[in-house]
């Protein structure tokens, strides 16, 4: 499996994953609030953290809202691991033998 078919694989994962949590009304900032009508939707703009000054500041903040924010900086540093991750997948992908040979006897020679 290549690179661009695991992707796929895990974009049609998420997607799956996402549709069965909103079905069972289960999206953050979506959620039904148990009266089965849309109109009730809970609807919680985004924090953006360069808005607090200080980490006593951001505590203040309701438990719920708090959680938010954590899982927007973890979204933020997974996202660019990833990225990152995909990209050097890429370059290697990309290196003619010579150089796969090259990178390799320079790694062999940090071992010694």
């Amino acid at each position: 499996m290549n690179t661009d078919d695991l992707n796929q694989y895990k974009v049609i994962q998420v997607d799956a994953q996402f549709e069965e949590r909103w079905n069972a009304c289960n999206v953050r900032g979506w959620e039904d609030e148990g009266s089965g009508t849309a109109q009730t939707l809970v609807v919680q703009p985004l924090i953006v953290v360069d808005d607090y000054y200080s980490v006593e500041e951001l505590m203040e903040l309701d438990p719920d809202r708090l959680k938010q924010v954590k899982e927007q900086r973890l979204r933020q540093l997974l996202r660019k691991a990833i990225e990152e991750t995909m990209l050097h997948g890429e370059k290697k992908q990309a290196l003619t033998c010579k150089e796969m040979e090259a990178e390799q006897e320079e790694v062999s020679c940090l071992i010694r």
